[in-house]
């Protein structure tokens, strides 16, 4: 992951109020990403495998979702039909993050198994606000 220091990166409020489910298998990637949306404002609560998220999501409601999509068991995609076949999750924003590059062919397979944005690692920060921005529900 990179970070840049561009806008709304390190504003508390950016990201105030906002209920995160983050789902990756690496330990790493869900400390880095954890620590960087919750200095956002964010509430986020990690999970390392697809059934752990799912877990998860029979606790508590979130506003977003952001997920690998290379996981061990259950893929990223996998969860995601899980979270749609559920009329309480069907309408959650979704964010996949993959090591699968920026081509055409990986924004069109994550769009047409239902995520709202795709972003390849490593994500720029400030990106990833960005798209944050724009998928979060009107408060």
């Amino acid at each position: 992951m990179t970070t840049s220091s561009g806008p709304g990166v390190g504003t508390p409020e950016a990201l105030s109020g906002l209920r995160v489910l983050l789902v990756d298998d690496s330990v790493d990637a869900l400390d880095a990403f954890s620590e960087l949306l919750e200095l956002e404002g964010a509430d986020v609560v990690t999970a390392s495998s697809g059934d752990q998220a799912l877990a998860e999501v029979e606790r508590q409601h979130f506003d977003l979702l952001i997920s690998d999509i290379a996981m061990p068991g259950m893929d990223g995609y996998e969860l995601l039909t899980h979270l749609r076949d559920d009329p309480r999750t069907a309408d959650i924003p979704a964010i996949a993050l993959s090591g699968y590059g920026w081509g055409k062919e990986e924004n069109l397979r994550a769009g047409a198994k239902g995520f709202d944005a795709h972003l390849a690692k490593p994500v720029l920060f400030d990106h990833l606000l960005d798209v944050i921005g724009k998928l979060r529900p009107a408060t």
